[in-house]
């Protein structure tokens, strides 16, 4: 695939902001097949906000932020080992740092899973993409019950009183319910 795109005019094909993103990465021994075979395990449309070299379930490989999701990509001759969680349910996340590496933890679904040995910073660019994908797929927060506008209920209220469309026992009962209301809200 990586060849037949070399031959195509640029900007033919979408890369999914994998080349962005990598450029960011110093590349190890590891993740340089797991990241040439990454633009085939996205689904359509899906775009890498952030790419970190590590190591899931004891298996090399590289963890991607995308917009949807994050993942972990092993790539062996032979196999291939896709791990994804999507980021509407990722609960928590966690970093350690030591000299070691970093270790991204996340908390998803009410089980935990760890990405250790990931190169300095790259825990911290993976948490910044998690966050800006989910805090863009959240939904808006419905606004407060609008405020009730007793002043003006009590002059619509007037208003049909001195039309002669409310006698004074109506009158007088609508103003009460109007008000207890608000002295409950």
């Amino acid at each position: 695939m990586i060849k037949i795109s070399e031959g195509l005019p640029e900007g033919l094909l979408d890369d999914h902001g994998i080349q962005e993103a990598a450029s960011h990465v110093a590349l190890r021994i590891f993740g340089r097949k797991e990241i040439a075979h990454l633009a085939n395990v996205l689904d359509r449309g899906e775009t890498v906000n952030a790419i970190g070299v590590g190591r899931f379930e004891n298996k090399a490989g590289i963890a991607a932020a995308t917009d949807r999701r994050l993942l972990f990509l092993e790539k062996s001759i032979g196999s291939e080992d896709l791990t994804s969680f999507s980021l509407g349910a990722i609960q928590a996340i966690d970093l350690k740092k030591a000299l070691g590496g970093e270790t991204l933890t996340i908390n998803h679904s009410g089980t935990k899973a760890a990405i250790t040995a990931l190169g300095h910073g790259q825990g911290d660019s993976l948490i910044r993409a998690i966050r800006a994908a989910q805090a863009a797929h959240t939904p808006p927060q419905p606004s407060a019950a609008p405020a009730i506008d007793v002043i003006g209920q009590l002059e619509r209220l007037s208003e049909l009183h001195a039309k002669g469309i409310l006698n004074d026992e109506e009158f007088q009962a609508q103003k009460a319910i109007i008000l207890s209301s608000h002295r409950s809200a």
